[in-house]
């Protein structure tokens, strides 16, 4: 299976966003499972990751997205 250019695109040009798919931010950045993961939201694992974006999943998890895409972004090295 090949990688997708449109989520090569999107770790080199842009930070993580509420409209990026779960999928999308894990492949964007190396350290986002491990994010995830302290919100204990198994992402990684669940198969909605593919279309599930990461707004949708944190209000699924009781997460702040705001919080959520702070740190996201920040282990991608795209602060604001």
């Amino acid at each position: 299976m090949r990688d997708d250019p449109k989520v090569a695109i999107i770790s080199i040009m842009s930070k993580i966003t509420k409209t990026s798919t779960l999928q999308e931010a894990i492949k964007a950045s190396p350290q986002a499972a491990a994010v995830l993961e302290s919100y204990h939201m198994g992402c990684i694992a669940c198969s909605g990751r593919m279309q599930e974006t990461v707004e949708w999943g944190a209000m699924s998890h009781g997460v702040s997205v705001d919080e959520l895409l702070a740190k996201l972004n920040d282990k991608n090295g795209k602060k604001e």
